[in-house]
């Protein structure tokens, strides 16, 4: 559980490899508490959910990948009414295109979902200021390009250090999606002193954060940031999910 704060985002000062989509710093603040897995969806668990494991490289410990954003909503729902909760979004049936369909959200509600940008930066800083989820030396949290041999093999989940809240992985290892659109002067639109609880409906690249292992250094900081198409996925590509309390 992640509790209701405000917190800077964007590039921490004196970050030499910060580049213009992280910038400039603002403040934002997350109005309301979540959940936030500890992990990365693992194989295991998205296979108990769907049915299917599209992973590449099949370890029920490792993080599930060749998932698209779509894929990533529609487990989200299968969890929620395998749970007893509210799905939080209503996908419409030809969602196969290359035009992002109108996917309905239901913010009020409390079932599981992805997390805004806005959030998984929130809980990747963890209340510090680190390059890194929990740490300056990325070695000592994460799976990135300096430190595997395996460029399309992700790692099993919790090997390394976690950030301060307690989450794994958010650094390396594999990709996560996210919520939001990528509009890219979206960072310079927010001109006012506080943002609260920023997201972006609308763009088919969707955010991607966290790096993975076949990243170099630079990637996988915690303010890095990336896009990938709705419909894609990716050997190195998986997610997290949050639900709402």
């Amino acid at each position: 559980y992640l509790p209701p704060d405000t917190f800077v985002m964007g590039a921490i000062q004196g970050d030499g490899m910060a580049t213009s989509d992280e910038l400039p710093r603002h403040k934002v603040q997350i109005t309301h508490g979540f959940l936030i897995g500890v992990y990365p969806v693992t194989q295991r668990q998205y296979q108990a959910v769907v049915g299917t494991n599209p992973s590449s490289y099949k370890i029920h410990s490792y993080p599930v990948t060749g998932v698209s954003w779509i894929d990533a909503l529609l487990f989200c729902n299968l969890l929620s009414r395998e749970e007893g909760l509210q799905p939080m979004y209503k996908i419409p049936n030809d969602y196969y295109g290359n035009q992002l369909p109108r996917i309905e959200v239901d913010w009020d509600a409390v079932g599981y979902r992805l997390a805004t940008e806005a959030e998984w930066e929130y809980a990747a800083r963890g209340n510090q200021n680190h390059l890194f989820a929990g740490s300056d030396n990325v070695k000592d949290v994460g799976w990135y390009r300096g430190n595997t041999t395996s460029s399309n093999t992700p790692k099993r989940v919790g090997l390394k250090e976690p950030n301060a809240f307690g989450l794994y992985d958010m650094t390396g290892n594999v990709w996560e999606w996210c919520w939001d659109g990528f509009a890219y002067d979206r960072f310079h639109q927010r001109n006012a002193e506080i943002t609260v609880n920023p997201r972006e409906d609308y763009y088919p690249d969707r955010i991607i954060r966290g790096g993975s292992q076949d990243e170099e250094r630079s990637a996988v900081r915690i303010s890095s940031v990336n896009s990938k198409r709705f419909t894609k996925s990716s050997v190195d590509l998986g997610f997290r999910i949050v639900r709402t309390v």
